[in-house]
């Protein structure tokens, strides 16, 4: 019997040893290990042509057996099969798990869904559009990059997945490492490039760096989305777009050399339409943009205000325009926008600390926290518009580059002509659908978005300016019309705290 005890003891003892090896191990698994361990994709984009070459995958596409994607070839094939112009291809209901880290070796990526050179069918009847539930599983993708031609052409839609279509569910996945090179990419995000339909999107981030440049071969169109996370979302009036748990700390970089429209946001950089519901979402990467132009264009042949909706930059959302609703709580920003320009004679850019220009209703909660400077870099004469939830606006007159230190309910018009105030011209009313195909369209049911839990530790804090207090109706944003934010300061004023 003593001696049974005596070996039981032993297995024991061999057992608990190996397991906190194992444990220690594990603990001691740095970010090399992980990425010498991710699957590897060596660059090679495939492509189907036929029903017949639509690739397959183990699971029965449900939620308890969802297809799983088991390497970076499996991704590439998913890619491949929403790119085909077929309806079968949409996924719409179907379940993807991933089942590793991939590593894309810096190659670019084809993005699941969009990709398209052809602006003619940039958006309406577009079957290339991914519209099922993709559960990362707390991988991560490294090395990420972004094809940015194809022929000699531009690539005008583009991300880890290019086209979402309707009810599309991105959950649990990070961009963890990379630096993306773009042309002339029309709507592009690390995560996303683009969706025109009921959306959710949780707990996903990304860390890649984006240097983009547009230049003469934008192909004459005319606007530009970029974010960190997510270049565009819109939709009809009642659909629902739902962001929890994100964050992006990759820095945008923008060289615009021609004349165009361009929206930037460190996590996305157009929302328009629609209900949208922003939780928890964060952004600490610096923006920096670059551009030609002297001034903005009128909204339209028969409205000469200038195009605000289309031209703005923000650490959160660049542009959140048209009607629609906004529900903004727990997120943050911090970091630099920084913006360099040609000689301008009027208005060129709206620049705004959480959100730029907005046509819509935001309602934020009292957690929200800014951090972000705006440093114009050059040194050009400047007029800053500084609104802080007035119906009166202050002006602040420059001539040189200057840093404006964070204060919360601030936003820039970038003038270039001293002692002139932008004048209010009525609720801002965009102007014409963009060409081809405008930021509308889209269905309008909805479903409950799943919990989840995040692919990685939590987003980088962030800190609220310490001598002030929110209101009631809570943080910081940036308003590019004069008359919205007449309306919005009297119903959100700033209160300073009492020394």
């Amino acid at each position: 019997m003593k001696k049974l005890l005596s070996i039981l003891l032993c297995v024991v003892f061999v057992l608990t040893t190996a397991a906190v090896w194992v444990g220690a191990e594990a603990a001691t698994t740095t970010e090399a290990d992980r990425i010498a361990a991710a699957s590897k994709w060596d660059g090679t984009p495939l492509t189907v042509t036929s029903d017949a070459e639509v690739y397959t995958f183990e699971g029965l596409g449900t939620a308890a057996s969802p297809y799983l994607i088991q390497s970076a070839e499996d991704l590439a094939k998913l890619s491949a099969n929403v790119r085909y112009e077929s309806y079968t291809t949409n996924y719409a209901n179907k379940h993807f798990k991933l089942t590793c880290d991939v590593d894309f070796q810096n190659h670019g990526w084809y993005g699941i869904g969009g990709v398209e050179t052809d602006t003619t069918n940039l958006w309406r009847d577009n079957k290339k559009r991914f519209e099922g539930t993709f559960d990362g599983d707390n991988h991560v993708i490294y090395n990420f990059n972004l094809v940015s031609e194809i022929d000699s052409k531009p690539v005008y839609v583009n991300g880890l997945f290019g086209h979402a279509g309707e009810g599309a569910v991105i959950k649990n996945i990070g961009i963890a490492s990379g630096n993306v090179t773009l042309k002339n990419t029309n709507r592009v995000g690390a995560l996303l490039g683009v969706s025109r339909y009921k959306l959710t999107i949780e707990n996903c981030f990304n860390k890649a760096n984006f240097n983009y440049t547009i230049d003469s071969g934008n192909n004459g169109y005319a606007e530009f989305r970029v974010g960190g996370l997510i270049g565009a979302v819109m939709n009809k009036d009642t659909s629902v777009h739902t962001f929890k748990n994100c964050y992006n700390t990759g820095n945008i970089t923008v060289d615009a050399q021609v004349d165009v429209n361009i929206c930037i946001g460190g996590l996305m950089g157009y929302l328009a339409d629609g209900t949208n519901i922003i939780e928890n979402c964060h952004n600490t990467g610096n923006i920096t943009l670059t551009t030609v132009r002297t001034q903005l264009p009128p909204n339209s042949a028969t409205d000469s205000r200038p195009r605000h909706f289309d031209n703005s930059v923000a650490s959160l959302i660049g542009t959140y325009a048209f009607p629609g609703t906004m529900s903004v709580s727990g997120c943050s920003v911090d970091g630099t926008i920084t913006y360099n320009s040609a000689a301008p004679t009027a208005e060129t850019l709206v620049i705004g600390k959480m959100i730029g220009y907005t046509s819509g209703q935001i309602v934020f909660d009292n957690t929200c926290k800014v951090g972000v400077e705006v440093v114009p870099a050059d040194n050009t004469a400047y007029q800053e518009v500084v609104a802080k939830g007035q119906s009166t606006q202050p002006t602040v007159d420059t001539t040189s580059a200057i840093t404006i230190p964070v204060a919360e309910g601030e936003l820039y018009f970038i003038v270039a002509m001293e002692n002139e105030t932008p004048a209010p011209g009525g609720n801002e009313t965009p102007g014409d659908n963009e060409t081809p195909g405008g930021d509308n369209g889209g269905n309008n049911d909805e479903t409950a978005a799943p919990e989840t839990n995040a692919p990685e530790t939590n987003a980088p804090e962030t800190n609220a300016p310490a001598n002030e207090e929110k209101s009631g109706c809570g943080s910081v944003v940036g308003i590019g019309a004069v008359a919205v934010l007449a309306i919005v300061g009297a119903a959100c004023t700033m209160r300073k705290k009492e020394d």
